[in-house]
């Protein structure tokens, strides 16, 4: 018996070893079978290379940006799911006389975040912005953060077309540069879900907005697959020729934000006799340079003070330019306070040379800064006015560049020195002449019906032009002569991209100008076109920057709530506030 137990215990022994080696060869195969397995799964468990940060973040805006697009895409089911569910509640409410009052509290709640959401979606994108082809605007800025200690580049996103404008958003930005820009227009773009409705960029002509490469502009093109009009915010360029204009008046620095001669000016204004003042019908040196031009420029004033301004400083430099003239304005002499200063603003500084000019026998000049600043006056009162007041009118842009061409070459006779320094400003901003842009001029009533002829007869030529040349002319201003008109520049075979890239019917060109001006094609591209507006005058983003949010959403909100008002009451008027409607 005791033998037998032995044996026993020995083959149990024995067994043992043999069947934990049975067993770990196969929790073995377990686990090189999981860990082959594991390879193959996304993201590779257990790698211990290192991680690809770009690639990473690329993928994170990737999944961020789809995210984003199918959220939008559930905007519309879930706001028909809330107004169910409201109307919902108020049935069950007005059935349900015994609800106890904790439910009553609960609803009520409920109702609130419904509403808040609701007058949220009150400012979505209006109907009439999805049926007209729009251009989207852009225009960094450098503002106080919500905290108010640090300044953020905040870059305010507008669209707008034929009677429509609507402030999409106004983003901080990381940096200022093309690519980040051009990322947040587009992804703003896919969230208003008006990708396909953008037919058109307004930008200010920096080289992070128009560099060939880099540049927000083509960048954004590239983002958005298709071609697209590249149109030059029409006030910048004029600003950049009066910087030029200035810095050759003028023999001091004018890099810095402020003008040393301006701020001691500014200082000093309360102290000045303001109805003491002289005009340039004063001064006889003066009088003959601008004598020739007086005529048209204060008609020109005029007409436009009968117009509506935008701003205040607008009317401020007709009204100064009418009174330089020797002229009263409609409403009378007055002289406004200087304003602020920026560098961004050169109109500002034409303003502050105008009153200086007027005040220059109250104020302390030397006479190198008199000499500049008279040089300067009669720059802006004979070339740089009907410029800059010209500017928003896409139609009339190719025209209103050639005439300005010619004036600046014309002032030669004045002052070579200016004249040559606005001309090279000039020379690189020739967008609106340019194959395709130089086609929003078949709708201008200002050029003859002859001119016009031949302008759709060239349009059969064959362009001699690179894709680089396509978009901005680059040319010598001193090759356009006094008998040139817009059908000497490059009308071409690529100018009818302008109406496949906007989507326009052209038969009408097929017909003479008298009879395509009746035609109903003619009358609905004449309303798209004359809707661009080529200039970035969008509401200061300043004026309501520092509103009392708590964070970047309630932000967000206030603006599309300022911009919904500003559009219900432009202006203080009495017959506005009376009519106007308080329905979003």
């Amino acid at each position: 018996m005791a033998e037998s137990t032995r044996k026993k215990q020995d083959i149990y022994l024995l067994g043992q070893p043999l069947k934990t080696a049975i067993l770990g060869n196969k929790y073995k195969k377990n686990f090189y079978r999981e860990f082959l397995l594991a390879q193959r799964e996304p993201g590779r468990r257990g790698y211990m290379s290192g991680v690809d940060k770009n690639l990473a973040l690329k993928e994170a805006r990737s999944y961020e940006r789809k995210r984003r697009q199918e959220n939008y895409k559930l905007k519309s089911v879930q706001a028909q799911e809330e107004i169910t569910a409201g109307a919902c509640s108020a049935e069950i409410e007005h059935s349900s006389s015994d609800s106890s009052s904790e439910c009553e509290s609960e609803e009520d709640s409920i109702t609130k975040r419904v509403q808040v959401k609701r007058s949220r979606k009150s400012f979505d994108v209006p109907s009439t912005l999805c049926n007209v082809p729009l251009a989207v605007h852009w225009d960094g800025k450098l503002l106080l953060d919500l905290t108010g200690n640090q300044k953020v580049d905040r870059l305010p996103i507008v669209v707008a077309g034929a009677g429509v404008e609507k402030l999409l958003s106004v983003p901080k930005l990381e940096s200022g540069t093309g690519e980040r820009q051009a990322t947040e227009v587009h992804e703003c773009l896919l969230e208003w879900n008006l990708e396909e409705s953008v037919k058109a960029l307004v930008f200010d002509t920096t080289a992070s907005n128009s560099g060939k490469k880099n540049g927000a502009c083509t960048l954004l093109q590239q983002k958005l697959g298709r071609n697209v009009l590249h149109i030059a915010c029409r006030h910048h360029i004029s600003e950049i020729i009066l910087e030029h204009a200035f810095s050759a008046c003028m023999s001091s620095n004018t890099s810095g934000p402020e003008i040393a001669l301006f701020l001691r000016f500014r200082n000093e204004f309360n102290s000045i006799n303001q109805a003491d003042y002289h005009t340039i019908m004063d001064d006889e040196s003066l009088n003959s340079k601008v004598e020739q031009h007086k005529e048209g420029i204060v008609s020109f004033c005029l007409t436009q003070l009968e117009q509506f301004q935008p701003r205040c400083d607008y009317r401020e430099l007709l009204e100064l330019s009418l009174i330089l003239l020797g002229e009263t304005p409609p409403r009378g002499v007055r002289v406004l306070q200087p304003g602020a200063l920026h560098r961004a603003r050169w109109m500002a500084r034409l303003i502050y040379a105008f009153k200086l000019y007027m005040y220059r026998h109250q104020f302390l000049l030397t006479r190198v800064e008199e000499k500049g600043i008279c040089r300067f006056i009669v720059f802006g009162i004979c070339v740089y006015l009907r410029s800059w007041f010209t500017a928003p009118d896409l139609l009339s842009a190719a025209r209103h560049d050639l005439q300005l061409v010619k004036r600046i070459q014309q002032f030669r006779d004045v002052d070579r020195e200016v004249s040559v320094a606005a001309a090279n400003a000039l020379s690189r901003h020739l967008w609106y002449v340019s194959e395709e842009l130089v086609g929003a001029a078949f709708f201008d009533d200002q050029i003859s019906h002859e001119e016009k002829v031949l302008m759709v007869d060239a349009l059969s030529a064959v362009s001699k032009t690179t894709n680089d040349f396509t978009k901005r002319v680059q040319m010598n201003v001193n090759d356009i002569s006094d008998e040139m008109s817009v059908k000497d520049f490059v009308v071409s075979s690529n100018t009818m991209q302008f109406f496949a890239i906007l989507g326009l019917p052209h038969s009408f060109l097929n017909k003479t100008p008298s009879e395509g001006r009746e035609d109903e094609q003619y009358k609905k591209a004449f309303e798209v076109v004359s809707g661009i507006k080529p200039v970035n005058d969008f509401a200061e983003m300043q004026d309501f920057n520092r509103t009392i949010v708590s964070s970047e959403e309630q932000k967000q909100y206030v603006l599309q709530v300022v911009e919904y008002h500003r559009t219900q009451y432009p202006n203080p008027k009495k017959e506005t506030l009376v009519g106007g409607n308080t329905s979003p």
